[in-house]
């Protein structure tokens, strides 16, 4: 009896060892990466597309002579547009351009115009608003150069040596720099681009710079901007960049200003829409206007609502602060020079958010033989050199543009998340607390990177495709790269999310993908089911880009849903835990 109760028991246990294996035998894995969608992500490339170029000329005043932009309070076509542009006494050809944003019930028009005309389209019932095209003119000044990391003085000023031990930037963050455009030849610069993006002052798709012309030389403003945020690092050439360009970082270039560094209201809120709808999710502006421009503050809301982070130029006129930085939804960079007083030029007040460091081309404060101006590439037809020290706040915006894609790098997430980051870990200037002159202070990007509360993993999971059950899930490591050990399911769907703006629900802004998906809105489409044969491993590399539309309604819902969150949020507590072992 104890024999045969002995061989029971032992048959069991052979049967349940035999399980284990057999079921270990059917739990695969799957490795992958992932990566940002190149293109438009949104189905209406409409909304970027000029109808027709503008031939108008620009008069060195606040707006371009002669041109208006209408919003009307409804949609409109181009054809009822034109009827109501001809019922005040317009010619048919009136409409020069037109912009409209995705999920938005309104549309912009350009026109040309009399003044006589536009007093009576603002009477009408239809109209919401007419406004001049505004102008927006580059925050820099310019001086001779010295191409080397020693006299990038402003990189130790803002404690950037100290965060690359952290983070040296991800190809999972884009970064576009509205602005001249770039020269894409630049040596330093090589292999740092996202997509060759949009001229909107030619409206062509190169947005290599011609030079702005300043102080009797020919240069480029948008390629020094690029630099500052990724030039090539650590390649024994020129300049580094503040996310040590080579290692990840992306730059989208858009171009809407113009050889004289002069661009429109309607050009810039045009980049602002195609860098938000090709997936960049911070945006650098160096450059301003004193004006006020509804197109503009609703390009920048658009933005905002998308969860993109756009860093402004605070202006260089020694006033108040110039738009778009004025606007609430934008973080507004004033200047400092080598000692950390504010730079004369450098504009204030109470929307200012933190102070970078911007230069002065008149000092020599640390005795290197130069002037304290903020060193990059450059590019200058005049006499071939390709690195140039310049002033002003264009140069402090892409310090903090870098910093915060250095953030997003390592997940940290969130237009107001971000700001709260950049303001809570300055180093206060001036007054105690916040001032009109230096906001919450000098950005720090060590301290920034540090910070306690933010962080948001790149979640990747499985779906069995017959049952609909997550099945495997994972996080995402900063480049992108990661590995599903516990696939059972033998087809499986694979998705990927960041929740950008820590709602717990996939919505607009947030970063999404799946494998099989081709561009458009990653919401509407479809993933493909993947097949793993048992204990398999195999390898894929799919995409996500951001979703641009208005506020969704949760995709994940119920137990789905909870365990996806409840692995987010152990991925949160382990990086932490990392932080503070460090």
């Amino acid at each position: 009896m104890k024999k045969r109760k002995f061989f029971v028991i032992s048959l069991f246990f052979v049967v349940f060892l035999l399980s284990g294996c057999i079921f270990s035998l059917y739990k695969s894995r799957i490795s992958g990466s992932i990566s940002p969608f190149v293109g438009s992500v949104v189905e209406d490339k409409q909304s970027v597309l000029a109808i027709e170029p503008s031939t108008s000329s620009i008069e060195f005043e606040h707006h371009v002579s002669g041109e208006y932009i209408v919003k009307f309070n409804d949609w409109l076509d181009r054809n009822k547009a034109s009827s109501l542009f001809m019922s005040v006494g317009m010619e048919k050809s009136s409409i020069q351009k037109a912009l409209s944003f995705r999920g938005s019930k309104t549309n912009y028009f350009l026109i040309k115009a009399s003044e006589e005309n536009i007093e009576k389209l603002k009477r009408l019932p239809e109209v919401e608003f007419v406004e001049p095209n505004y102008l927006f003119f580059s925050q820099a000044e310019v001086t001779p150069n010295d191409p080397y990391y020693p006299e990038q003085w402003h990189y130790s000023l803002i404690n950037l040596p100290a965060a690359w031990s952290i983070t040296k930037g991800s190809s999972l963050t884009v970064v576009a720099i509205i602005d001249t455009g770039v020269r894409f030849d630049h040596p330093d610069l090589q292999g740092i681009f996202y997509d060759d993006g949009y001229d909107f002052v030619d409206d062509d798709p190169d947005p290599t710079d011609p030079g702005m012309s300043y102080d009797g030389k020919i240069i480029s403003h948008g390629t020094h901007v690029a630099g500052t945020i990724a030039a090539l690092t650590n390649n024994s050439q020129g300049v580094s960049g503040v996310c040590w360009g080579g290692s990840g970082i992306r730059i989208l270039p858009i171009r809407v200003l113009d050889d004289s560094g002069i661009g429109t209201s309607f050009d810039v809120a045009r980049g602002i829409v195609y860098a938000v709808e090709h997936g960049a999710k911070v945006l650098n502006m160096s450059l301003g206007s004193p004006s006020d421009s509804s197109i503009i503050r609703d390009a920048i809301k658009y933005a905002y609502d998308n969860d993109v982070v756009v860093v402004c130029a605070a202006g260089n006129d020694n006033g108040s602060l110039r738009y778009p930085a004025k606007y609430p939804e934008t973080i507004a960079v004033g200047a400092v020079r080598l000692d950390k007083e504010r730079a004369w030029y450098s504009n204030y007040g109470p929307e200012l958010d933190v102070v970078a460091p911007g230069g002065d081309l008149g000092v020599d404060q640390n005795g290197d033989g130069n002037p304290d101006g903020v060193l990059s590439t450059c590019w200058i037809s005049n006499d071939g050199e390709l690195y140039e020290f310049l002033q002003g706040t264009s140069m402090a915006a892409p310090h903090v543009s870098g910093i915060v894609a250095l953030l997003m790098s390592k997940g940290y997430t969130g237009v107001e998340t971000i700001r709260k980051i950049l303001r809570y870990t300055a180093e206060d200037l001036g007054e105690p607390g916040f001032d009109n002159y230096y906001g919450a202070g000098l950005v720090d990007a060590y301290r920034a990177l540090t910070y306690d509360t933010g962080y948001e993993p790149f979640i990747v999971w499985t779906v069995d495709a017959v049952t609909g059950v997550i099945d495997s899930i994972t996080s995402a490591d900063e480049g992108g790269n990661f590995l599903l050990t516990e696939v059972k399911a033998r087809s499986v769907y694979v998705y990927a999310w960041r929740d950008v703006d820590h709602n717990m629900y996939l919505t607009s802004g947030d970063l999404y993908g799946y494998y099989g998906y081709s561009g458009g809105n990653p919401k509407d489409g479809t993933p493909t089911a993947i097949t793993v044969e048992p204990g398999e491993t195999i390898t894929v590399e799919f995409q996500f880009s951001p979703i641009i539309t208005d506020r969704l309604k949760p995709v994940f819902e119920g137990s789905l849903l909870q365990k996806v969150l409840e692995i987010k949020e152990a991925a949160v507590e382990e990086y932490y835990n990392k932080l503070e072992r460090k």
